[in-house]
Order: structure tokens, then C-alpha cells, then sequence
């Protein structure tokens, strides 16, 4: 079984990501930032996330029942990507037999070049950002959860990769599965004009100094 995970704070960019991802073999868990959103479908189930919201944090709510041996891997979805699919989810589970940690091509927004690259499938030496990745099981049975300190924005991901590869496990991504990101809409509305502040905290924590955003 795979189990989808999706950190959300606003009715209208859930509502988005329910009609423009018509997967139906996998669970759905919604982590629900505060209690804006209240239309939500049947098939989901809702993890109240614990305030104030960290990213990391609501991953972590999401990564349960991890003794039970049901669950393969774990799909880290944020709200604003479109295209993830039943063929989607099947081929990125047919690249986990290559690698641990697995990410669709994306197209738009996203930090690791490879991960936007048309035709590649291989794997990465650079971490992998979590717009939409299949984390196996094993992975976090060995190295456990993400780390709560990341607080504000970026580099839990980082981190998480690191820990990972450090431990032995691959990263990589298929052409074979492609999604959409529309690009940062949660973070640039929570954050608004101190998202560049909000990611250099995130660097220094990770023990990488960010000297522009927009870099």
C-alpha cells in the first residue's frame, strides 16, 4: 500500500489538488493546517496538524503505522501539483526496485535541476526536493522521521536526503512519471515577503549559509 501525504492549509488549493490528481489506488491523508478546510471527500482522512504548523512536523504526523508492515512507501505530496495519477503512482513504484527514495519528473518549479530534466532516469547525488517524492518504508524505519527543527522554510528536505544517503539508501528519479508544480503557492502565502528570511533560518540550521533567495 502507498500512502499519500498532503500538508494543507486553504480550502481552495485542496479542493485544486483533489480534482487535479485523480489517483485512487493508494490512501489519501490529509494534514490539516488549522480548520479552513472543510470540504473534504470521503475517501480522505484527516490528521489535524499540531499548531503552529511546521512542514516537517505534519510529514511526521503522516508517517504512522510504520511496525505494521502495510505500508510500502510513503508519497510526500505538497498541495500544489497536479498530473499524480494511478499510472503515475504504479511507475514510481516500479523505479523504488531501483531506488529508496524516488521523484516523478517535474514540471515547473523545483530546486534539484535533474528533477526537471525531460528523459532522465537515473539517480541523484543531489538531494531531491520534496514537491512530490515515494519515500519507502525501510527508509524511515532505519532513519526515522524528519527533523523538527527546520521550523520555517527549506532544507528539511535536504536534511532528510542526507541522512538517508548517508545510511546507505539511493536517491533517484523516473521519466517514466511526470507531475506539475505550480511552485512554492502554500510557503509564498504564508510567508509572503520573508520567505527569503524564512529559507536562510532553514540554511543555517542545515549548516548552509543562504545569501540571496533569489539565487
Amino acid at each position: 500500500m502507498i500512502r499519500v501525504i498532503v500538508p494543507s492549509k486553504w480550502q481552495d488549493l485542496f479542493s485544486a489538488f483533489v480534482k487535479n490528481n485523480p489517483f485512487t489506488g493508494a490512501e489519501k491523508v490529509l494534514v490539516r493546517d488549522g480548520y479552513n478546510i472543510t470540504d473534504i471527500p470521503d475517501d480522505w482522512s484527516i490528521i489535524q496538524g499540531k499548531q503552529p504548523f511546521i512542514y516537517a512536523r505534519a510529514i511526521n504526523q503522516g508517517l504512522q503505522d510504520l511496525n505494521t508492515g502495510v505500508i510500502h512507501g510513503f508519497l510526500l505530496c505538497n498541495d500544489d501539483v497536479s498530473g499524480l495519477t494511478d499510472q503515475v503512482i504504479t511507475e514510481l513504484c516500479d523505479a523504488s526496485d531501483d531506488f529508496d527514495i524516488v521523484s516523478p519528473h517535474i514540471q515547473g518549479l523545483v530546486g534539484n535541476p535533474l528533477q526537471a530534466q525531460p528523459g532522465y532516469y537515473g539517480p541523484s547525488q543531489q538531494r531531491l526536493a520534496f514537491v512530490c517524492v515515494l519515500i519507502l518504508g525501510r527508509v524511515v524505519k532505519k532513519i526515522g522521521l524528519l527533523d523538527e527543527r527546520f521550523i520555517h522554510y527549506g532544507y528539511d528536505d535536504d536534511d532528510y536526503c542526507r541522512r538517508a544517503q548517508e545510511a546507505g539508501f539511493t536517491l533517484g528519479i523516473t521519466n517514466k512519471a511526470s507531475i506539475i508544480h505550480a511552485g512554492n503557492v502554500s510557503f509564498s502565502r504564508k510567508y509572503g515577503s520573508n520567505i527569503g528570511d524564512a529559507l536562510k533560518a532553514n540554511g543555517e540550521i542545515y549548516g548552509f549559509t543562504v545569501l540571496n533567495f533569489s539565487d
